[in-house]
């Protein structure tokens, strides 16, 4: 069995992050994935197969979200009711079986893709950011400002350690600096600690 490659992982969401996401955040995976791929949710899949929903459903084992490849053309089907937090984390992990080009779903794969999907969501450089600057406030601040779930959030501040090596920690901070300050800066429910000298 072939372990889980997390570097590969953080590498390209990352990337991704660099090369397609805008300023702000917090990131959406919807609007990434609707430019890669045909994106369904399992209410609209059913009206175009003309099926039921519930057959829909079922057909899709109970999954949040499936990806279909066929040749260059990708589609991905999810189901939009429920968590709001929990629906971009199933987006972002579609987005992970694309991009890393994941062709059959292995229990590496799987791994990875979750860990894309944190990466995605929750990138070092922005936890590391609101770690020093709102200390213990950040576990609270993190699901508000990325949208992400109080679970995801504790994720990622675990596995922080490990990726503030990451060859892109400086330019997503760059990039995402300012969202981060401008959210700080607007709750008055957060203790800032910290700031750059320059943003003061």
């Amino acid at each position: 069995m072939t372990a889980p490659d997390f570097v590969r992982a953080q590498q390209a969401a990352e990337e991704l992050l660099l090369r397609s996401a805008p300023d702000s955040l917090p990131v959406s995976p919807l609007a990434l994935l609707s430019a890669m791929a045909r994106v369904y949710t399992y209410e609209e899949m059913a009206a175009a197969l003309d099926l039921p929903l519930a057959q829909v459903e079922a057909d899709c084992g109970g999954a949040d979200a499936f990806t279909i490849r066929q040749g260059e053309q990708t589609v991905v089907a999810y189901r939009a009711d429920g968590n709001p937090a929990r629906r971009n984390f199933t987006l972002a992990h579609e987005i992970a079986h694309i991009v890393l080009g994941h062709a059959e779903m292995t229990d590496a794969h799987e791994k990875e893709a979750d860990h894309f999907a944190s990466c995605l969501l929750a990138p070092a450089a922005v936890v590391d950011w609101m770690r020093r600057t709102l200390g213990d406030d950040c576990a609270a601040a993190l699901p508000r400002l990325l949208y992400v779930s109080p679970a995801c959030a504790r994720q990622a501040l675990k596995r922080q350690n490990f990726l503030k090596n990451s060859e892109n920690y400086f330019a997503l901070e760059a990039k995402f600096g300012p969202a981060c300050r401008d959210f700080c800066l607007s709750r008055k429910e957060f203790q800032v600690k910290w700031l750059p000298k320059d943003e003061r």
